[in-house]
């Protein structure tokens, strides 16, 4: 059975007797008899609090003292008229409305609650702000009456005054006393923060919130998702972020993943931090894309993070990549998170740092992975897997000693365990200016940095960066390096600029290796082919025309005079037409080729360079063919055959004869074929040094004019 209706039963206090039912809500109260079920409502000068009946009277226990009201009815006053006071609040007269205030502070309760919130939307501004303390004085008389029974007397002996603090009208005041309570550690203050969660003050909320969730209590998640969310200043939304991270759980990570994109950086930072530890790790790509976020601290912050994914490959990249930031701060933050993990992966990205150009932070790297390499137990197999070779090739060459020297020791381990490092990096090793790196050695075999280097550059083909690192080391001021060097080129396999490089050794001081260049550029031995190459003999006249050091203008004559006529020769003609060859060593070339030819070619200095190679030319071709070869040639130019023709002519723009360019010339009109036509053509240019308009895949008409106009050109020469 409904004895009475309660609109809000939390703001209600009840109590029955001596026949009646006692409805009490703030200052208002409400009296049903039981008997014949009618109700009368009254007014009391203070809120009511727990109610009782004894003997007939009402008895009141509120915030002020304890009240009793008579027997009867009589005893309770009838309530005033608010609608009357709230009707006035816009009057004119300032005496009006402020009287009106006044009057309906006192009895609010007569006017529903729907009246004065509707109240405080009225179009008059100060309607709606009267009303709204009016409201706002309704509310705390109700939280008065709710509250009290609940705050102990150990809390107001640490809390001054806390219920009215809690209750003030100033939402700073009862956000400190919220925070002063927030510290008491009984379970019951719980009770109360739960409804201050419902206070108009939105700072106020969030904060008897964020006390519900340190005590272990989620009821507040969603008001800390709100202020997330960018709902409250950046100083809450950081406290919000940072209460997640320390008391959620991973039903909290889509809200932190949120506020992945917060305008402050800050926020941002501590979003990361949370969605990653809540995770386990697992909310990494969500949180990767703030790696390049434009602000270093978030970077950090994210770094710093990327422990709790520590086990993810991914994670693994990005500490890789954080270890190669721009940032100092970064890198050495991305060291430091590694260095207590003693797993490959780890000890691969810290190679990175080696090369880094802060020395701490390389040094740190660098001593980590020095320990682990000498962890006991542990395979060849798993000792290669610690390095990253990029990154080891780097910390080599780094500018501080110190560091260069733990690299170093990490290459020696590593090489010993069968790993290989590029040549340039064992070059930069082997020449490196500190003695104590460059001597190096491991102590199981005694092996050091020529010996691996050897090993790389034996019978190998080098590439041209390979030829350059070697080359170095013949600048080096230690001979036992150059010679090192020097051999090193000379029996690797191939490698482009080797020679000339082998050819400048002929000038070197030590006389070892003066021997040693000669030997290799032109063996004794008359079936191996030597280096002596148009580049290598270059550089060799260089040297026997240079002023600088006679021994090695000494050594590099002798190399012309005992190298043989099938190696010296061919390069020395090749650059009797090179016009860059400075004009001392063309003329020192061009009388070696006479003393070789013995008479049967002169030399000119005067003459033009492209006349001496091609009267050279003439004589190499005759003395070095069998008799009758010239002739044998000239008759195939016009055989029947047409692969006879096309060799002849591909041979005859290797002879710069003047019978084999006329014989070659006077075979191109009676050429029918378009494909042997194309080869002779090529022949007589590169013969006469004219292209005479001829292209490739040319028009038959333009092609006849291009005949024609050689033929004639030929004339002119008779």
């Amino acid at each position: 059975e409904t004895l009475y209706e309660l609109s809000d039963p939390k703001l209600a206090r009840l109590a029955m007797g001596s026949g009646r039912l006692y409805v009490a809500k703030g200052q208002r109260l409400s009296v049903v008899d039981l008997a014949t079920k009618a109700v009368s409502e009254h007014a009391v000068g203070a809120p009511l609090g727990n109610l009782a009946v004894a003997s007939g009277r009402l008895i009141s226990a509120a915030p002020r003292g304890v009240s009793g009201y008579g027997a009867s009815a009589n005893a309770l006053t009838p309530p005033a008229s608010g609608a009357a006071a709230l009707a006035k609040l816009g009057d004119p007269d300032w005496a009006t409305r402020e009287a009106a205030s006044v009057a309906l502070l006192k009895s609010e309760t007569m006017v529903p609650r729907e009246q004065l919130v509707s109240a405080t939307r009225a179009a008059d501004p100060e309607v709606a702000l009267r009303a709204q303390i009016a409201l706002g004085e309704l509310d705390r008389l109700d939280r008065l009456v709710r509250w009290e029974p609940l705050i102990k007397q150990d809390w107001t002996a640490r809390i001054p005054d806390l219920l009215n603090r809690l209750t003030h009208p100033n939402p700073e005041v009862r956000l400190e006393s919220l925070r002063d309570l927030g510290k008491i550690d009984d379970g019951d203050v719980l009770t109360l923060m739960a409804d201050l969660m419902n206070d108009a003050d939105s700072r106020v909320a969030f904060h008897a919130a964020g006390v519900l969730l340190v005590k272990k209590d989620r009821r507040g998640i969603q008001l800390l998702a709100k202020a997330l969310s960018g709902a409250l200043p950046l100083d809450d939304r950081k406290q919000a972020a940072q209460l997640l991270i320390e008391h959620g759980n991973g039903s909290d990570v889509p809200i932190l993943v949120g506020a992945l994109e917060d305008p402050e950086p800050e926020v941002r930072a501590l979003a990361a931090e949370g969605a990653l530890k809540l995770s386990g790790g697992s909310a990494l790509a969500e949180v990767e894309p703030l790696m390049k976020d434009p602000d270093p601290a978030v970077r950090i912050a994210v770094l710093m993070a990327l422990r709790h994914a520590v086990d993810n490959p991914r994670a693994q990249e990005l500490l890789a990549a954080a270890v190669q930031d721009k940032d100092d701060q970064i890198r050495q933050l991305a060291v430091k998170s590694l260095v207590d993990k003693k797993d490959p992966a780890a000890m691969r990205v810290l190679c990175y740092a080696l090369g880094d150009p802060v020395k701490e932070t390389a040094r740190m790297a660098a001593s980590t992975i020095l320990k682990t390499q000498q962890t006991r137990g542990k395979t060849k197999v798993w000792r290669r897997s610690l390095i990253d070779v990029e990154g080891l090739q780097k910390g080599v060459q780094h500018r501080v000693d110190a560091n260069r020297f733990y690299s170093a020791q990490i290459a020696l381990r590593y090489l010993d365990d069968g790993g290989r490092l590029s040549i340039p990096a064992l070059a930069a090793l082997l020449g490196d200016r500190e003695k104590r790196i460059r001597r190096l050695r491991f102590a199981g075999t005694g092996e050091g940095w020529a010996h691996f280097l050897l090993d790389r550059t034996q019978g190998k083909a080098l590439r041209q960066a390979d030829v350059a690192a070697i080359g170095s080391l013949t600048l080096s001021e230690n001979p036992n390096t150059r010679i090192q060097a020097y051999q090193f080129l000379a029996e690797a396999g191939s490698g482009p600029g080797r020679g000339p490089i082998l050819a400048q050794g002929l000038a070197d001081e030590h006389p070892v290796i003066r021997r040693d260049v000669g030997n290799w550029l032109a063996p004794s031995d008359i079936s191996q082919k030597g280096l002596l190459n148009a580049p290598t003999m270059r550089t060799v006249l260089l040297v026997a025309t240079s002023s600088e050091r006679a021994e090695g203008q000494a050594a590099a004559k002798k190399l012309l005079d005992v190298g043989g006529r099938e190696r010296v020769v061919p390069p020395l003609l090749e650059l009797l037409g090179d016009e860059a060859l400075p004009e001392e060593a063309w003329v020192f070339a061009g009388r070696t080729l006479a003393a070789i030819s013995g008479g049967g070619a002169a030399f000119d200095p005067k003459a033009p360079r492209f006349e001496m190679q091609k009267r050279f030319k003439a004589w190499w071709f005759k003395a070095d063919k069998p008799p009758g070869e010239l002739e044998k040639l000239l008759g195939e130019l016009t055989d029947k055959n047409p692969s006879k023709r096309f060799m002849a002519a591909r041979k005859a723009a290797e002879m710069p004869t003047p019978a084999v360019r006329e014989a070659l010339i006077g075979s191109l009109q009676s050429e029918s074929l378009r494909w042997v036509l194309d080869e002779k053509l090529k022949a007589v240019i590169a013969i006469t040094k004219q292209d005479f308009g001829y292209k490739k895949r040319m028009p038959a008409d333009e092609l006849k004019q291009v005949v024609e106009r050689i033929v004639a050109w030929e004339k002119e020469q008779r």
